[in-house]
Parts: C-alpha cells; structure tokens; sequence
C-alpha cells in the first residue's frame, strides 16, 4: 500500500475461532436431559482442552509462528482454564510470569470469547532522547543501547497496565512489549507491559545525544526529519480514551470532539481528507456501539498499526466500506462518506495514515450521554439524550419523533441521579435536606424538540468518575386525566488523566 518501512515489526495474525462441542449420546435422554448432558459435555470438553494446553511459561517462549499455529481454534475460556486470571484491558489479556528473576509476559487478543492473536514480551533497549511537547522519545534497539538517529522512537505515557512511564534525557530502559513498532518516523510503540529503568548513560553519551538531536535534523518541531515527508501528530482525547494518527502535510484533519456533531457517527474522533478536495471524508472515531447492515457485507481480517481489525465491503464497492480495530468495546472505528470518485492513490495514502492509529484508553477525560432502552418511550414517541456532560450538570434534550400523546407533553426541572455499582444502580445521597424543585413547565411539541440544562453541584455536589443514569418525568396532559412517564438516560464520566 505505498507504505515506507522504518522497522521491521511484528504483525499479529488473526485467527479464526470455532468452538468445538460433543454432541453424542449412547442413551435415548428428554429434551431437558439433553441440555444438561451437553452442558456437562461441553463442561468436559473445555476442561480437557485446558488440561492438554501448554502452559503459560512453555507458550512465552514460543516462536511467532508457533503463537500462530497455536491461536488457531482457540476461546479464552481454554486459556482462563489453563493459565488463571489475566490483566484485563479492552480487548488485552496479559499474563505475567517470572522466569530466572526476569518477568515476561503473555498477551492474547479476544473478542466475544474468541482469541484473535497470541504474542510474548519482547525486551527492547531504549534510551531516552528528546522531552517535548508533554511526549517523551526514545532510541530504540532488539540488541543493545544505541544512540542512533534512525531508531528514534515516540514512548507511551502510561504501560499498559495504566502505570505512568516518565524518564529524563539519558535514562536507559529496559522496555517490555510484544515488539511491534508501526513504521512511522519518530516510530511508535504499543503501551509497553513494563518499563524498568537502567541508570544513565555517561556524560559522553549525552553529548552525543544532544549532538544526534541538534545536528542531524533527527527531530524537529513536527517530530519529523527534514528529509522525509513532513507530518503531523492528530490526537483527541475523550472519555474513552485517546486516539492518535500521524497525518501527512498532503492531508488535512479536524478535531471532532464530543458533542461537537461534525462527525456522522461514533462518540469523537478525527477527520481526514486530501488537500484540494471539497467531497469525502474519512473518519477515524471512538464508538460505543458500532453496527451495521449484514446484507452484501463481505468481511476480511487485516492488521493496521500492530492490531487486528476487520475490514468490511459493501458488494461490488472498490475500496474498503469500514475498519474495526478488534477489541471490546468501545472500539476505534473507521468509515468514509462520498469518497467513491477518490484515485487508488488517495486510498493508499489514507491505508498508511490508518497504519499510524493508536488508542490510549489510560488517557481520559470528560463525560459522554449513552443511550439505553429507557432513554425511549414508543408509547408517546419521545426519546430522551444528554449531552455537554460535566461533573456539575448537562444537558437534557427531548425529542417527539412521532405525535401519540394524546395530550400537550411537558416537562420540568425534577429530577433523580444514581450510581451503577457493580450491577446495581444506587441512589446518588443529596447533600442537603428537604431540597425541592420549581415547578416550570417546559414544553415538547407535536414533532418537535426541547431542551433543558441541568444543574446537581447544589443538591449533590461533584460527581465522582463513573457510570450514572439521570430520571426525568415527561406529563401527558389528557382531556382524562393527566399520565406521567419517566425517561432515563445512562452518562459516563471519565477519570481525568
């Protein structure tokens, strides 16, 4: 796809995963023996797979095509059975072990019980070089400690267990990841499963580093040699996580923030297009809740950045329709809209800007609305959304899509907040006794839209990051009698990083 190699790396193969159940019997059974004998089976299988697996030392020192052979037909319950509870984060589970005093670690990617790619900890040899911009870069090396200009390399702020890495110019590291570097300049790694530091090089070796930076246009403003195609770092951060990109200076981007509505779908992101051309977009966003139409879909497995995604095409379009980067949700998703008379060359391009994608969900920040069936109420066709979500208010906003009140539908300024802990919602304590509400009416009309801002500092004070769900009561006032309904709407608000 055009793409210029700095590093070689490591691509994890995705393999397909297929659950194998034993279905025979040797007794004639009812329907409901029939269920708990293949239950058992299926029990039994499971068991005896993750009985004759290898275990999480043996497979930490497998080959990359052992890691393959060995992620083909494979669930995570096989690898919860045999190796114990993982690291958790998306769609990451880690295992760490320790062999002769070292600590290594076995990493698998899953979705919906299905394990995508197995990879092991790789140790890497940095050498930190630069501090700019709240970034740290480093020289990067399989073998040694180098001070080399062409192994310039961006390090994560944080390790994948959310764990921050800060180290001054001329710290050595010893770095602990699954050896994928994309092949952008500076290159970028995934969030390293650890980082442990080596003491500093000798007051020789900063010279030199300060020397390789200053000298050799290594490292500019834009992160970029000045002999190379000048790009640029996109990020926005949201309370999902970061996602970031490199974007070339024949390409421009917009930052889509939440609640900005420049985005078609998703939560926030960022948007790309070519230089010059007016039709088409592309967008590269965080989604809650992604899904699409199956009919004519063909989908195919790929690898973008270092992770698996999943390309899908709509029947007998040319180029790719979307890209899921694999994982739970909330995913990193990206489509397109009126880029069908785009040259091949355009859709190359956007392929190595997508190479560069990565997201961060140790860095957070904000609050997002999240639509849950409560949020509707068919009956009078009303759907209830939040948005500019703080950790002092937001904004309720009402919508009548369809005229079935039989009645004129208002609404006021009550309203109740909770707290999901755990798997149960809990009441949000006031922080004030006998607290009441004016009693304002605010008006939907037939078809129509209103909205209101909602302000608690005063009856609960400050949110904590979490999951909430704010209730609100909608009147249907009916030449019989007047009917309340309650609509609720689920928000989320992040830890600020």
């Amino acid at each position: 796809m055009g793409k210029k190699m700095k590093y070689v790396f490591v691509l994890s193969i995705m393999a397909a995963v297929s659950m194998c159940v034993c279905t025979s019997c040797v007794k004639q059974v009812t329907d409901a023996d029939a269920e708990t004998s293949s239950g058992k089976e299926t029990e039994n299988d499971t068991n005896s797979k993750a009985n004759e697996f290898p275990s999480v030392e043996e497979v930490s020192s497998y080959t990359f095509d052992q890691m393959i052979e060995l992620s083909k037909d494979l669930d995570e319950n096989t690898l919860l059975q045999a190796w114990g509870e993982p690291f958790s984060t998306g769609g990451q589970r880690i295992w760490k072990l320790s062999q002769d005093g070292i600590s290594k670690y076995v990493e698998a990617f899953v979705q919906d019980g299905k394990v995508l790619s197995l990879n092991s900890s790789v140790p890497m040899y940095a050498v930190v070089a630069k501090k700019h911009g709240g970034e740290t870069y480093c020289y990067l090396d399989w073998n040694d400690y180098i001070i080399d200009a062409g192994k310039l390399c961006h390090l994560p702020r944080s390790d994948a267990y959310g764990n921050p890495v800060d180290y001054e110019v001329g710290d050595r590291l010893l770095v602990q990841s699954n050896g994928i570097i994309v092949e952008t300049y500076p290159g970028d790694i995934a969030n390293p499963y650890e980082v442990i530091p080596q003491g500093k090089v000798s007051d020789d070796d900063l010279k030199r580093i300060e020397s390789s930076i200053s000298s050799t246009d290594a490292f500019v403003e834009e992160n970029v040699p000045a002999n190379d195609e000048s790009v640029e770092s996109a990020f926005v951060i949201g309370p999902y996580g970061k996602i970031s990109l490199k974007v070339p200076e024949t390409w421009s981007y917009e930052i889509a923030n939440v609640d900005d509505d420049k985005l078609l779908t998703g939560c926030y992101g960022i948007i790309l297009k070519p230089n010059g051309i007016e039709n088409g977009q592309i967008e590269v966003i965080v989604a809650d809740n992604f899904a699409v139409c199956g009919t004519g879909l063909v989908n195919e497995k790929n690898t973008l950045a270092g992770t698996p995604v999943r390309v899908g095409t709509y029947g007998s379009d040319k180029h790719w329709s979307f890209i899921v980067f694999e994982g739970e949700n909330p995913q990193v998703v990206v489509n397109h809209t009126d880029c069908t008379s785009w040259p091949d060359s355009f859709w190359d391009e956007a392929w190595s800007i997508l190479d560069t994608v990565s997201f961060d969900r140790n860095q957070t920040e904000g609050g997002i609305g999240q639509f849950i069936p409560e949020s509707e109420n068919p009956d009078i066709g009303v759907i209830m959304t939040v948005k500019h979500v703080t950790s002092t208010g937001l904004t309720a906003h009402f919508w009548q899509y369809e005229n079935k009140a039989s009645g004129e539908l208002d609404f006021g300024q009550d309203f109740s907040l909770e707290k999901l802990e755990g798997d149960t919602w809990i009441l949000v304590p006031q922080i004030i006794d006998n607290a009441g509400f004016t009693m304002e009416a605010y008006v939907i009309p037939p078809e129509g839209e209103n909205e209101i801002e909602v302000n608690w500092e005063w009856l609960y004070g400050k949110l904590e990051p979490g999951t909430y769900r704010i209730s609100k009561s909608i009147i249907d006032h009916r030449s019989d009698g007047n009917t309340n309904y309650t609509l609720s709407t689920q928000f989320f608000l992040a830890e600020s990083q």
